[in-house]
């Protein structure tokens, strides 16, 4: 029993931390909460419990994998950002809409959800939110909140509908034994449908209601000028997409996903170094016989200092840590007792209650623990939950990948990115480079509660007619 108060203290306290705390800092020196607070967490649960330092060596080596997942996609997509890709594609969306702020509105929101689908909504919702400001103060928008809530929101609803789309669903996928192609075919349809929807609930909002007094600007102004699509553009898009290819193919293949976009990544990686580093105009001839310090330590101008700059690394010693907290929950039986007494209530109660519960639980989950620990604890309950067929099963899986994509906007701190996405945009604000009219987090939740619900109602609609042919 001291063990089991022991590691729920330990979690809680950690999650308060990452959530509300500030980031540990000494003198110059900064070091993240996100590595600070789950370092510290294994260290109390191993001194203080029956757990030991073998059981963080054995997470570590089961996953790895994911972790380089996560990483090489992280940097396929910011490598392809840093080419101007996004920013082309937006620029060009601008004036499509011909100054029309409803046609801007819808398809600033497509643009989102459909990057956001080949990419990961992390990458997209950190990538676009600045370009979605610069365009809002060159096109004398003055009320960015319709906007910037469609963004973010859309980034995180078709997100649901491929294996790479979020880093939840690497999560959930990799613990349950989900393959990309079965994730694909599982999710393709529920997360259509949510989109639909989710453009729907938003447009009545902004554009007919004018919720809270906030509405979709009629006319805008256009942009006269375009950045060049360039071969750099081109030959990241077409790589990125032969990685999407050879992970949907994969069967015939037989490799672990983490290896092939591990692979591409590399590539990537080989082209930033030798092909488009010049660009730049840091890089000198006589500088490749110290490449290793040009490459991220000395030359912070170079696209490889920028890529670094931009890669979540911190999200290794947070899943590394959060994992192993999980571990220690299933060892000390509170995953099991949760799973039986809790989610366990309809294991055996058919496919409709089951997808509802696990579809509106998860996104409650998602919000009281952040999206990656929630996504980890359920994966761990899922596993250990008693269900009557493989048909329940199956929808209570697809139905928490709804929840915890969808929840993530329900408040802001159920995701790191709602969290990076509010600094990021008071940045901006603080910096003078913007000076619309943006949402508070109170907006932010009221808009929130509203879709969401209606938005996993609709999904898990799907998902048990899928399931029922």
């Amino acid at each position: 029993m001291t063990d089991i108060i022991i590691v729920l203290t330990v979690y809680l306290a950690i999650i308060g931390s990452i959530i509300f705390g500030k980031d540990f800092k000494l003198k110059t020196w900064t070091s993240p909460r996100l590595v600070v607070a789950p370092l510290l967490g294994i260290i109390l649960i191993i001194l203080l419990t029956a757990m030991k330092w073998i059981d963080l060596v054995e997470v570590i080596r089961l996953k790895a994998g994911l972790v380089v997942l996560i990483l090489s996609f992280a940097y396929l997509a910011n490598s392809l950002d840093e080419s101007g890709f996004f920013e082309y594609i937006a620029l060009r969306i601008v004036n499509s809409a011909h100054g029309s702020g409803k046609h801007l509105f819808i398809f600033f929101f497509l643009m989102t959800s459909v990057l956001t689908y080949f990419t990961s909504n992390d990458v997209i919702i950190l990538s676009i939110t600045p370009i979605l400001l610069y365009v809002g103060k060159n096109a004398g928008i003055r009320d960015m909140v319709p906007y910037l809530m469609a963004q973010f929101i859309a980034a995180n609803t078709l997100s649901m509908g491929l294996y790479i789309g979020s880093p939840t669903n690497i999560v959930l996928g990799d613990a349950l034994g989900l393959n990309f192609f079965t994730f694909f075919h599982s999710m393709l349809l529920p997360s259509i449908t949510a989109t639909i929807v989710t453009l729907g609930v938003l447009y009545y909002l902004f554009y007919t209601k004018r919720f809270l007094g906030h509405g979709i600007q009629e006319s805008y102004t256009c942009f006269a000028k375009f950045p060049p699509f360039t071969f750099e553009m081109l030959m990241k898009a077409t790589w990125f997409i032969l990685c999407l290819m050879t992970l949907a193919f994969n069967e015939s293949l037989n490799l672990p996903l983490w290896q092939i976009s591990l692979g591409f990544a590399l590539l990537i990686l080989s082209l930033d170094l030798i092909v488009f580093s010049r660009r730049w105009g840091i890089i000198r001839a006589d500088d490749y016989r110290k490449w290793y310090d040009t490459l991220i330590f000395k030359c912070k101008g170079h696209i490889i200092g920028h890529l670094h700059g931009r890669m979540p690394y911190t999200i290794v010693p947070f899943v590394f840590g959060f994992f192993f907290f999980v571990q220690a929950m299933s060892r000390f039986g509170i995953s099991s007792y949760i799973a039986n007494h809790l989610f366990g209530l309809v294991a055996d109660k058919g496919i409709v209650p089951a997808t509802l519960f696990y579809g509106l639980v998860s996104s409650l989950f998602v919000n009281l623990m952040n999206d990656i620990p929630a996504t980890v604890f359920l994966s761990d309950v899922l596993q250990n939950a008693a269900f009557k067929s493989d048909s329940i099963r199956r929808a209570a899986i697809l139905a928490t990948a709804v929840g915890v994509n969808v929840g993530c906007y329900i408040t802001y701190i159920g995701a790191l990115a709602g969290i990076m996405w509010f600094k990021l945009i008071e940045n901006q604000k603080m910096r003078g480079r913007i000076d619309a009219i943006t949402p508070t987090k109170k907006e932010f939740f009221l808009i929130g509660i509203i879709v969401a619900p209606l938005v996993i109602l609709s999904a898990c609609v799907v998902i048990i007619l899928q399931i029922w042919k």
